[in-house]
């Protein structure tokens, strides 16, 4: 964590893909830190909130930033403008989360999820993570060249070889992020 970086801007800077699991409130810091992750599990009675309009300033931390990006401007605009609170099956609606469960399912969803990811090859799943930021920021025709370079990149790995291997032989891959 650098001191000069925000707190959600430090989640965003985190290479390896972030799960979030929320359920009740997620109010300003946690909606920043929230929408700073890559996959959002929602429980079904989780509320939203940027409220901030309310008091003269606006979110920081990625808040306008990150949401739009989550759920695009309009969605954003109701959510930030308007300053009330955003139900789960709304929020997933917008695309904020990508799933709703139940509160007691949450975390252990959540878990499954990271797990999952944690199981692919790690040079493989950082480089996807990273695409997908390049993806939000970059023009197609341009993120499409760099996708190919990605590409070749990970096909050089020891895990790009291991993958093909376990493939042939029909047997789980054993990834060592090499």
């Amino acid at each position: 964590f650098d001191r000069g970086l925000d707190y959600a801007r430090a989640i965003w800077l985190i290479k390896k893909p972030v799960v979030a699991a929320i359920h009740g409130w997620c109010v300003g810091g946690g909606l920043e830190m929230a929408c700073a992750s890559d996959v959002r599990i929602a429980s079904s009675d989780a509320k939203f909130l940027a409220r901030e309009i309310r008091w003269g300033w606006h979110g920081g931390s990625g808040q306008t930033q990150l949401l739009t990006h989550a759920v695009g401007p309009g969605n954003a605009s109701l959510f930030l403008l308007h300053g009330e609170p955003v139900d789960a099956p709304t929020s997933l609606r917008m695309g904020l989360i990508q799933e709703m469960v139940t509160r007691e399912e949450v975390l252990p969803r959540a878990i499954e999820i990271a797990e999952s990811i944690a199981a692919k090859a790690p040079i493989a799943a950082q480089m996807t993570k990273h695409m997908i930021r390049m993806a939000q920021s970059m023009p197609l025709e341009v993120s499409l060249l760099y996708e190919n370079d990605s590409f070749a990149y990970c096909m050089t790995t020891e895990d790009a070889a291991e993958g093909q291997r376990s493939f042939a032989e029909k047997r789980p891959p054993v990834f060592k992020g090499r």
